[in-house]
């Protein structure tokens, strides 16, 4: 498995914890997080599932395939910055929240390029907005990769992961 955009790697962490048998990578952009993600690494007991921590630009670094890949990137469009709350705004930094192309410039990438780093029958899970639902599903549409997806459910019942399996 491999968790892109980790942040501090809680799903990554989250995953093997849950999957002993599984190995997981991380992929990090800021330096610091990823000095986080190992001592959440080492906290919660999982050094032996851990392949690589990586820090850099979302996949410049890998190189392998996976049968899955969790991405929480930032998705939010520049232009919402006024509507959110200070309390999510103040505390975290900007780079982890917005993102050109109306918040979607990841899951573009990830739509048209993506399938290069999943084995066949490889999964993504992508976080996104609820609104951005249909401007998610024209990309697929328009992709030469045709993937198999979905939409999941958060615990709200608001419509927040995009689930791509490769074919």
């Amino acid at each position: 498995m491999l968790d892109v955009f980790s942040g501090s790697g809680c799903i990554g962490v989250a995953a093997a914890k849950h999957l002993p048998n599984a190995t997981i990578d991380f992929s990090e952009y800021d330096p610091a997080l990823a000095e986080q993600i190992t001592i959440n690494i080492k906290q919660n007991g999982i050094d032996n599932q851990v392949g690589l921590v990586m820090s850099g630009d979302a996949f410049e670094q890998i190189i392998g395939t996976y049968d899955v890949i969790f991405a929480n990137p930032p998705y939010i469009d520049p232009a919402g910055k006024e509507e959110m709350d200070w309390s999510v705004i103040g505390f975290e930094p900007h780079l982890a929240f917005f993102s050109k192309e109306e918040g979607l410039i990841h899951a573009h990438d990830i739509i048209d390029n993506g399938d290069k780093h999943l084995r066949d029958g490889g999964m993504y899970y992508i976080e996104h907005d609820a609104h951005q639902l249909p401007l998610l599903e024209k990309m697929i549409h328009t992709s030469h990769i045709k993937w198999k997806y979905k939409f999941l459910n958060d615990q709200y019942g608001q419509i927040r992961f995009l689930v791509l399996e490769k074919p």
